[in-house]
């Protein structure tokens, strides 16, 4: 029975694959033959279960005695008899035993019970019909497996219909065929091996294996390579990522469907030839003149077309967008592209399309042909040099590179000063830059109002903002609020919650040396003070082991091709231009400071020095001389001193233009002066300086040809009155040496208010008495007569009082003369008019009359400075400080007005403070009026001394007319002449 079971599952196994042995195990009738195996034939259940009954019964018929016992059975049994024992299953009846040798022996042979084997036929039913149900799954899983066949097939073998999914093999075609909905169709696995070897179509085979998140095929759609741009142009595939290798050209590039806008621009963007895909270059940084293939070698095939598709390639932007200080202002776009090793020539202009553009050059790029058909905006050899051939417009495009400090990222360079397009109608005038910085005064960076400090620490009443701490960094200096005398220290650390800063040791800024101080609490601190800011700061250095023996700090050639001086084309061109561009005055333009031995030198200049539209031309102070002119020799030509005195000397000078040295100018040719030479002129103009007012000169004139090395001069004072008539002397070196008038009869020698107290002479005056010159004479009439007669009795002995006041009356010289008022009165009183006769005079008497003027005057502040100057001390170069009180004179900002008597407002913008989250100023456009510093004046008296005509009269006598007059008369009597 074992036997039979393991059989039965054996066939049950074999039952999977399709046969019927389990159907037949259980319904073959007992005398049918036996089942086929692959293992061998086997029975039916019913020859089994017969074999077992006839296998027992022949058992039985040995011995039929039942015993209870195997022992009482063993005992009633011949040796090799067979005798039954009762059973306790159940299932059977007895058990079959042996006597084998006096033992006994189980024989495994046992009787079932009726029931047993009822039962044992209906679990073989239930199994057979288990395995008749498995026969048919897999007689029903195996029926669509029709025999080869060389046609069709139109019913399976069975004779039943074609089900979907059942399949044959085709001997004449060599394949297997599926039936589907459509009929017989090639068998799917045939058609995928198949399409593993199609090698365009990447939906299908391989491509659809899976590979780290995606298929094969996603892959392979990366992995195409191409020589050139032809060879990429002319690909139709369908790979989305395509790789370039040639040289110099080389890159990848990602396909997508062509757009009606797409152009082929030979570098970054490139049309399929079959129209269907735009390929763009996948890159970061610059882009690369490489890329559009130019010949680079700098020989007969230009580069300017690849320089121009390149060009316009190139993306650009608009740098000053936000630039807060150009609102409105029209902007070109700026962009750039490197260019590598190589010799370009260019010979054709280069259209940029309208960009600013900046070539990016390698160290080993050389631009050959004509540089200018770059149309460059910059060339650039990154840290060695920059080139802006044309600058195209305002702020970063009238601009090379620009500097700036503390300003925002997009402001950009202040080139020409055009806020919007209104300030065209007031700029008239655009400027051009190579080199713009500026630099921002600050605010402090953080305010802290009080705190509390230690050693190496400070700590803020209000914990700073995490804002604040993102603006911290080591090395920031901090400065205290304490008054007089702040304290400072370097920032090192701090806390993340900006509760606590950490610091350096503190130092009191008190200006000179001294050691670490911890600040008292309470004042607060200011972090990253500014307190003097510079734009450009730039040192030279000469040290004790250099080869130089020349330097210059700083060196600026200026080139004038355009226009000689003075023509009307003549370039304004100045050297250094500082300009106030602020509300108020500035305190220096420039400044000199420390040992110089000159400390501003002009040499060649038209004019030296000038200054124009000043309140004050030019102001000393100090120790020194605080003016002096010298020849190029050195020889001092005018010299001011400290205490005021002036010096003017011509020795060693032979300057063309200038006095001259021991009476004697060097013309420019180096030929002396000759006869009538003006040699030196010194003119006092009217208030305006025009010629027409002139009011007084003084000239040399050289009188004579030089003889010996010497000659004769004149020296000439002129005078001029309002209504143009002038008077003037001069002292005449020559001929008779004289010292005259320069019109005859012009000039009186004093007058009546200044007199001249004793004139000395070898001889005697000189009076004209030319009879040709005079009326016919006359003798004295006899009223005449006795009127000289009666003025000559009036002369006597006096004294001066003047000389009485001065030295008293024993000492005042003694005079002999006659009163003029006495002998006037003795004219009037005989009918004669005085003045008739020129020996009376009677002038006015001039007085000095002081008067106390109100005017005007600028107001002058004494502020107290420190004046520093170095002097020699023992022969040692000592620094010198005083206390000094600086005349400061006051001004005032006051607006401009245009000729409507509108202010005048300009465009600013006022800084408002920092973004929290960005830290960018932020700033507001404002309008601010056009300020200009005037004086400051004020009202005060002044007490001034003029001369002024009186009512009294200053009476004198031409004593030797009347003399001679006198003598006449007296001579006539004597002689008892008649005065006929």
């Amino acid at each position: 029975m074992a036997d039979q079971t393991q059989r039965l599952e054996i066939a049950t196994v074999r039952a999977e694959v399709g046969s019927n042995i389990v159907y037949r195990f259980a319904n073959d009738a007992e005398n049918e033959g036996g089942i086929p195996t692959d293992s061998g034939s086997i029975q039916n259940l019913k020859q089994v279960i017969i074999e077992i009954q006839e296998d027992a019964a022949d058992k039985i018929s040995i011995a039929t005695t039942i015993y209870q016992t195997p022992a009482a059975g063993l005992a009633a049994t011949a040796d090799g008899g067979i005798f039954l024992v009762q059973s306790s299953d159940t299932d059977t009846i007895y058990t079959v035993w042996k006597n084998q040798a006096g033992a006994a022996v189980n024989t495994g042979k046992t009787a079932m019970s009726s029931q047993a084997v009822q039962d044992a036929l209906t679990a073989s039913n239930e199994a057979a019909q288990a395995a008749e149900d498995a026969a048919d799954v897999a007689t029903n899983r195996t029926a669509g497996f029709l025999q080869p066949s060389a046609e069709a097939p139109v019913v399976r073998d069975d004779g039943l219909p074609l089900q979907i999914g059942d399949r044959y093999f085709n001997t004449e075609q060599q394949a297997e065929y599926l039936y589907k909905a459509g009929g017989w169709q090639a068998n799917d696995s045939l058609g995928a091996i198949d399409e593993l070897k199609d090698p365009d179509d990447l939906s299908k085979g391989a491509s659809l294996i899976p590979y780290d998140g995606t298929n094969l095929g996603e892959q392979l759609l990366l992995s195409r390579k191409f020589p050139s741009y032809a060879a990429l142009r002319a690909y139709s595939g369908s790979a989305t990522v395509l790789e370039l290798t040639g040289p110099r050209i080389a890159g990848r590039f990602f396909s997508r469907p062509r757009s009606v806008n797409d152009k082929d621009d030979f570098g970054i963007t490139i049309l399929s030839n079959d129209g269907q895909r735009t390929l763009v270059r996948d890159y970061q940084g610059m882009v690369q003149l490489y890329w559009f293939d130019p010949a680079g070698a700098g020989g007969a095939v230009e580069d300017s077309l690849a320089a121009e598709r390149c060009a316009k390639a190139t993306p650009g932007g608009q740098l000053a967008t936000n630039d807060q200080l150009a609102t409105g202002v029209p902007y070109p776009y700026f962009a750039s592209a490197y260019v590598g090793p190589g010799n370009y020539n260019f010979q054709t202009l280069v259209d940029t399309g309208g960009k600013v553009f900046s070539w990016v050059m390698d160290h080993a790029a050389r631009i050959t042909g004509t540089p200018e058909a770059l149309n460059a905006g910059r060339v650039e050899w990154i840290g060695i040099r920059t080139s802006m051939p044309m600058q195209p417009g305002i702020r970063d495009a009238a601009n090379v590179v620009s500097w700036r400090a503390h300003n925002t990222p997009n402001d950009g360079a202040g080139i020409s000063g055009i806020t919007s397009p209104a300030n065209l109608s007031q700029q008239v005038g655009y400027d051009s830059c190579t080199v713009y910085a500026d630099n921002v005064a600050p605010p402090l960076l953080i305010n802290v109002p009080a705190a509390t400090y230690a050693e190496n620490s400070i700590t803020p009443s209000v914990a700073l903002t995490a804002y604040q701490v993102k603006l911290l960094r080591p090395g920031m200096i901090i400065n205290t609020f304490h008054a007089p005398t702040k304290y400072a220290a370097f920032i090192v650390g701090w806390e993340a919650d900006g509760s606590k800063i950490y610091t350096t040791s503190w130092y009191l800024a008190s200006g000179t040396l001294g050691p670490a101080a911890t600040p008292p609490n309470g004042p607060g601190a200011g972090f990253n003070p500014k307190t003097k800011i510079w734009t450009v700061n730039t040192n030279t250095q000469v040290k004790a082991n250099s080869h130089a023996t020349r330097a210059a700090g700083y060196e600026l050639g200026m080139l004038n091709d355009k226009a000689p001086l003075n023509d009307a084309n003549w370039p304004q061109m100045w050297g250094m231009d500082v300009v106030s561009l602020g509300a108020y005055t500035i305190e220096r333009a420039f400044t000199s400071r420390g040992p110089h031995d000159v400390g501003m030198h002009a040499e060649g200049s038209t004019n030296g020095v000038y200054a124009d539209n000043c309140t004050l031309g030019y102001r000393y102070r100090g120790a020194g001389t605080p003016c002096q002119f010298t020849t190029s020799a050195l020889d001092p030509i005018f010299s001011v001193s400290q205490s005021g005195s002036m010096l003017m000397s011509s020795m060693g000078n032979t300057d063309a233009t200038s006095v001259f040295h021991e009476a004697r100018r060097r013309r420019a040719s180096n030929t002396a002066t000759v006869a009538l030479d003006r040699v030196y002129t010194n003119r006092a103009y009217g208030y305006d300086g025009a010629s027409e007012y002139l009011g007084a000169q003084v000239i040399v004139i050289q009188r004579s040809a030089f003889s010996s090395n010497l000659a004769r001069f004149s020296y000439d004072i002129q005078a001029k009155a309002n209504d143009g008539t002038s008077v003037g002397v001069t002292v005449n070196g020559s001929g008779d040496k004289s010292f005259a008038p320069l019109a005859d009869n012009t000039i009186s020698f004093g007058t009546s208010s200044s007199r001249i107290t004793q004139l000395f002479a070898v001889t005697t005056t000189i009076s004209t008495s030319d009879e040709k010159l005079k009326t016919p004479f006359r003798s004295f009439s006899d009223i005449e007569t006795e009127a000289i007669i009666a003025c000559g009795a009036h002369i006597d002995i006096y004294q001066w009082l003047s000389d009485v006041e001065e030295k008293g009356a024993e000492r005042a010289r003694l005079h002999a003369g006659v009163p003029a008022q006495r002998c006037v009165a003795e004219f009037e009183s005989r009918g004669l008019d005085p003045w008739r006769y020129a020996w009376f005079c009677r002038d006015k008497k001039i007085v000095k009359v002081k008067e106390v003027i109100k005017d005007k005057r600028q107001v002058v502040d004494f502020v107290d400075q420190e004046e520093k100057s170095i002097e020699f001390i023992d022969g040692v170069p000592t620094l010198v400080v005083r206390a000094v009180k600086a005349e400061i004179p006051r001004t005032e900002s006051v607006a401009v007005r245009d000729q409507n008597g509108e202010i005048i407002m300009l465009s600013s913008r006022e800084f408002i403070g920092r973004d929290e989250d960005t830290g960018r100023s932020l700033y507001q456009e404002v309008k601010v009026p056009m300020m200009v510093d005037v004086p400051v004046m004020e009202d005060y008296e002044r007490e001034t001394e003029t001369e002024q005509e009186s009512d009294e009269y200053i009476y004198g006598l031409r004593e030797n007319q009347l003399l001679m007059a006198w003598m006449k008369v007296v001579l006539q009597r004597t002689a008892g002449q008649s005065h006929s």
